[in-house]
């Protein structure tokens, strides 16, 4: 069985933050990115002219979303780069939910679609590098 080695969030909720969709929400349910409440705008021409729309809206970050965000985005890049893209799908699955994935090595195989010799050569050189480690069966069995 296997287990990754802490948490992150998916490449692809990752690659949807990046691009600016600040409609999507990260691991706590929050937008990276708030428009500011802002009490009465103050008076200005547009104002009394009739223009309703906030002169200019603020937006705030939410720095431990974004860190997280950017934290996984990396980790996934990394991966890839040091145990390409059969390493990456790997990760990805065993990373898929809260608690990580618990598997047995020929379900990770066929849920990668990877054939047993690569996806055997690539996880053994993962768990090498600490980034899933094995977990052992119950005693006795």
């Amino acid at each position: 069985l296997s287990k990754l080695h802490g948490t992150a969030v998916g490449p692809t909720l990752a690659r949807a933050h990046l691009r600016g969709h600040e409609d999507e929400q990260d691991n706590e349910g929050e937008p990276l990115a708030k428009l500011r409440k802002a009490g009465r705008p103050p008076k200005s021409r547009a104002a009394s002219s009739g223009d309703l729309r906030e002169p200019n809206p603020q937006w705030r970050i939410e720095w431990p979303g974004a860190r997280q965000l950017l934290l996984s985005a990396v980790t996934a890049h990394l991966i890839r780069d040091q145990f390409g893209v059969t390493g990456l799908r790997i990760y990805n699955l065993l990373i898929e939910r809260t608690p990580p994935q618990k598997m047995e090595e020929q379900a990770i195989f066929q849920a990668c679609m990877v054939p047993a010799s690569e996806g055997r050569d690539t996880l053994n050189a993962m768990v090498r590098r600490c980034i899933v480690q094995w977990q052992g069966g119950a005693p006795g069995t």
